[in-house]
């Protein structure tokens, strides 16, 4: 075995935003701005239930009437890593939500218990 040590010459992002999700609330524009997304941690390890969480570019989402552009599926009681080596462009800002709905559509519920904790690298 052994071991190699590179510098990295460009960091491939530079904001990590944490986000504690509960329910089917919305947390709007989270990035601030524009940015990449380029990976995207689920924490559902307080859950007996899966959830997905669903992701918009818009600064200002709503849960029941915006269809998600992506979904992230985190088994129960289970975290769970999205990488996305080349990134996803959003435009307008990142706007996301919880739901144990796997459809989109006007019933977002959470059923869960505890709270979902989702970390996003971006920048």
């Amino acid at each position: 075995m052994s071991t190699t040590l590179a510098t990295v010459a460009s960091p491939l992002a530079d904001k990590l935003i944490t986000l504690v999700l509960s329910t089917s609330t919305e947390e709007d524009n989270v990035s601030g701005s524009s940015g990449q997304l380029y990976g995207i941690e689920i924490d559902n390890t307080l859950n007996t239930v899966a959830c997905y969480i669903k992701a918009v570019n818009i600064a200002d989402a709503t849960s029941t009437s915006h269809s998600a552009m992506w979904k992230f599926y985190a088994p129960a009681s289970t975290k769970q890593t999205y990488m996305i080596p080349t990134g996803t462009a959003f435009s307008v800002g990142f706007s996301a939500w919880a739901t144990t709905t796997a459809a989109n559509g006007t019933a977002q519920a959470f059923d869960g218990t505890g709270n979902i904790t989702v970390t996003l690298l971006c920048d």
